[in-house]
């Protein structure tokens, strides 16, 4: 397979992204006649896609980079190499803005996406000092979400058995943890190596991605009440 298809400038168009964009969208295509068949809400397939391109994309780099250890440089996840504060902090508005809110949090994460990956493709220089627009547009949008989502969150946490409080309390610390790494490191991306993230140049597993796709797809499906195996 060729590695680049187009290149424009910085820019490049990933032969392997671009086929597992085209499957994505063949796939949720392809679910509109059969719910429609079983008279289901046609607005689960946007929830279903969500996932299936989360959880496959993430099953099949986490099984790749576990197999091939030895390909990537793993300096970036040694938290005793440096931690932000300020990243901690950013990390638990983050954590406010996306809580329990699915459909924005996918969209934060796709606008989180495009600044990473301009950052990966050096339009945007990565130097602290020189900020950028969409660094402020960003962290704009993320501190506003978490005013707006504050009050309900608050509500709809403390409305949770004691199991899911505590499994909603291990994502906030995780996430913070995630921010203070990720704050430190981000002023020095240059100085680090981000391979292990860049799927879109290769390196999934299908089974990887199969398994991690059944299990969150199932879940989600026995939650909504969806006949699973009569839509696939």
């Amino acid at each position: 397979m060729k590695p680049s298809l187009f290149e424009f400038g910085p820019f490049a168009i990933h032969s392997y992204g671009l086929m597992i964009t085209i499957s994505f969208i063949a796939g949720m295509l392809l679910l509109y006649p059969k719910f429609k068949a079983r008279h289901l809400s046609t607005e689960y397939i946007w929830d279903i896609t969500l996932i299936a391109i989360i959880s496959g994309i993430l099953g099949g780099r986490v099984c790749f980079v576990l197999q091939f250890p030895e390909y990537f440089d793993w300096r970036i996840f040694d938290i005793r190499d440096g931690i932000s504060l300020s990243g901690m902090v950013f990390g638990g508005i983050f954590f406010v803005a996306i809580y329990h809110r699915f459909r924005f949090l996918m969209g934060l994460l796709g606008f989180a996406g495009i600044i990473i990956l301009l950052r990966y493709q050096g339009i945007i220089h990565p130097y602290i000092g020189q900020f950028h627009p969409l660094d402020f547009t960003y962290g704009l949008a993320l501190v506003l979400a978490s005013i707006a989502n504050a009050q309900q969150a608050w509500r709809w946490f403390w409305s949770r058995s004691r199991q899911a409080k505590i499994y909603h309390a291990f994502g906030l610390v995780l996430v913070m943890l995630i921010g203070m790494r990720l704050l430190y490191c981000y002023p020095y991306a240059e100085f680090y190596s981000w391979s292990v993230f860049a799927f879109w140049e290769g390196g999934l597993v299908f089974h990887g991605g199969l398994l991690c796709n059944m299990i969150t797809l199932g879940y989600y499906c026995w939650k909504k009440k969806l006949p699973m195996l009569a839509l696939v």
